[in-house]
């Protein structure tokens, strides 16, 4: 009988609308609340507020953020795994095969039945919300539309990827779970190679915002579009000491439009392969004969990273940071991820006998990769920016992303020396963490910030390993650590001081005892004056400083029992922060001082 030439089946289109139902059922359901969610909304908020009508514009648009990720994700994978389900048993594949059609109007038919089942609940969503908008005398038509534009190129990547992979993967259980592992893949393995690396390579931190952590999140689409890849924006109005936003707008149409055009190429290879795939293989983890080798190697790779890190973190501790321990657990997850991989493939558990070649093959690549990181060839441990590229500088004990950072250059020349000289200190480190292991040294990290001039931001974390002596000698890399974080430049960078204030700005002061309940609290001049004693205890060293060797001792009887708040205005109208002082020694003369003054009980034990 000679196949139908046509691009749509109405027969066919007719049994998919049926046995989806439940699907593109529960997706009308979700579209229809939307706009019951924004009558809700407009109802629930006076019409006569100031921002009324942006808050609803911007209610809105915020449909469109998880109308383009979270909702075609699961939509997408669910419809197309329900509209190519035949494609997973043998007996459904042979049928459809023989009907008197061609592939290509099946493919169609079927891709076509899912873009209408997303694109016709959508705008009748959509245009319902500009009908509720409208009510209430919101211009909603463009925000509205703007929704549907969202849900719809959303939906055509998600939805092209999950036929794409319904096309390559032969089973329907198997199905949904290899498409939600490869829409996270890109993201997760990259989380876990950085966090496998920080555990031995020298200077890494535990987590950082890199070039290849943001790629990695754009290449997850859900995550590139729920972490600012596709977001709503507004701008702020300054309007004396209240403020408010104005004009809500959608940021990110030309990262959409590219996972738009991805779909679409997605689609593209999804038809090219049902052309040519085998009915009889319906059935098989991997459809197609020639995508077997790849599934199987990015199936171990994965299964070695993923156990690797696993491992790691149940050994934390003397073996996790030990580079041929990590080693060590990669290979033991290649070997099961391998030949898991072969037993799924082949469908038989007898698959040692064959194979070894490529096992080896993997863990080569693996300690290849890693072993290029342990040793650095790739010159991230030794990596020291240039002075003229860093526009401000930072020292942490905690990872705070570069919040507490100076532009004062003495203070950016202190950091840069002190990084220097632990990339100098890079052998004996390493070497020393045996000993810190045996217990018989001890440990203190801190973080090393830079913000570049070209907009990057540059972080490192070093964990020195250090003794006693370490801590009495001047020039070991703990007492550099110690006499730059305890420097006037950094203390006021860490307490906030380093930001200039003036009496207006001083608006109270809570001082806490941790031995009575006399609290005080100072405002005006009274708060201001403590302000400025504090700022020059710290100036003159007698305030902020920290013991981070952890060898000396402190002496309650050297230190007051009482911590200070300030509560200082901003440049912004209307903010405030806070600012804290605690662990106030009796050598702050300014400070203990203007709080005698003020009756605070400053030295409660008898002598």
């Amino acid at each position: 009988m000679t196949s139908k030439n046509s691009c749509f089946d109405r027969a066919i289109f007719r049994r998919s609308l049926r046995r989806t139902a439940p699907v593109w059922g529960l997706f009308c359901l979700y579209e229809l609340l939307l706009p019951l969610r924004l009558y809700s909304y407009c109802r629930g908020v006076s019409v006569c507020t100031e921002d009324f009508f942006v808050q609803a514009e911007r209610t809105i648009l915020e449909n469109a953020v998880t109308g383009a990720s979270v909702v075609p994700f699961v939509y997408g994978g669910l419809l197309a795994w329900a509209l190519f389900s035949w494609l997973f048993r043998t007996n459904s594949a042979y049928f459809y095969a023989a009907l008197p059609v061609r592939r290509r109007t099946l493919f169609l038919t079927n891709y076509l039945t899912g873009l209408l089942l997303c694109a016709a609940p959508a705008l009748v969503s959509s245009l319902l919300l500009w009908a509720v908008g409208a009510g209430f005398g919101v211009s909603a038509f463009l925000p509205a539309m703007q929704v549907f534009a969202a849900t719809a190129m959303g939906f055509l990547l998600f939805f092209s990827f999950a036929s794409l992979v319904c096309m390559v993967v032969g089973q329907m259980a198997a199905a949904p779970l290899v498409y939600g592992m490869l829409n996270f893949a890109a993201y997760v393995l990259e989380s876990i190679v950085q966090h496998l690396m920080q555990t031995f390579v020298y200077g890494m931190p535990a987590s950082q915002t890199t070039a290849a952590e943001r790629a990695a999140a754009y290449a997850s689409p859900v995550f590139g579009l729920l972490r600012g890849g596709f977001r709503v924006a507004t701008e702020w109005v300054d309007a004396g000491a209240v403020g408010y936003e104005t004009d809500p707008h959608l940021v990110g149409w030309g990262y959409l439009g590219i996972l738009a055009g991805v779909g679409v190429v997605f689609a593209v290879c999804a038809y090219l392969l049902l052309q040519h795939r085998e009915m009889e293989r319906s059935g098989d983890v991997i459809a197609v004969r020639q995508l077997r080798p790849a599934a199987l190697y990015g199936f171990t790779i994965g299964c070695a990273l993923v156990i690797g890190v696993l491992l790691v973190e149940l050994l934390s501790g003397n073996a996790a940071d030990n580079f041929w321990y990590v080693l060590l657990f990669l290979t033991v997850g290649a070997f099961v991820g391998y030949f898991t991989g072969k037993m799924l493939l082949q469908k038989t558990v007898f698959v040692f006998r064959s194979g070894w070649g490529g096992f080896a093959a993997c863990c080569l690549v693996l300690a290849v990769v890693f072993g290029a990181a342990k040793f650095d060839l790739f010159g991230y441990s030794r990596y020291l920016p240039q002075r003229s590229r860093i526009a401000a500088a930072g020292l942490t004990r905690n990872e705070y992303q570069g919040l507490y950072t100076s532009r004062d250059p003495a203070f950016i020349d202190r950091v840069l020396a002190l990084h220097t000289a632990a990339v100098e200190e890079k052998t004996q480190q390493e070497q020393r963490k045996t000993d810190y292991q045996r217990g018989t040294d001890q440990t203190q990290g801190f973080y090393i910030s830079y913000r570049l001039t070209d907009g990057r931001f540059l972080q490192r974390y070093y964990s020195v390993v250090y003794n006693e002596a370490d801590a009495l000698a001047s020039g070991s890399l703990i007492s550099q650590f110690s006499s730059v974080y305890n420097s006037p430049d950094c203390v006021r960078i860490r307490t906030g001081f380093d930001t200039p204030r003036t009496e207006a700005n001083v608006l109270s002061c809570y001082v806490y005892s941790n031995a009575s309940d006399a609290d005080l609290e100072l405002t005006g001049a009274r708060a201001w004056e403590l302000y400025a004693a504090c700022l020059a205890d710290i100036n003159a060293g007698r305030l902020g400083a920290e013991d981070v060797s952890g060898v000396g001792t402190k002496d309650d009887a050297d230190y007051t029992p009482l911590y200070l708040m300030f509560i200082v205005t901003t440049n912004t109208p209307g903010e405030t922060v806070n600012l804290y002082v605690d662990s106030i020694p009796l050598g702050a003369d300014e400070t203990v001082r203007v709080l005698e003054q003020a009756g605070a009980e400053i030295y409660w034990k008898t002598s």
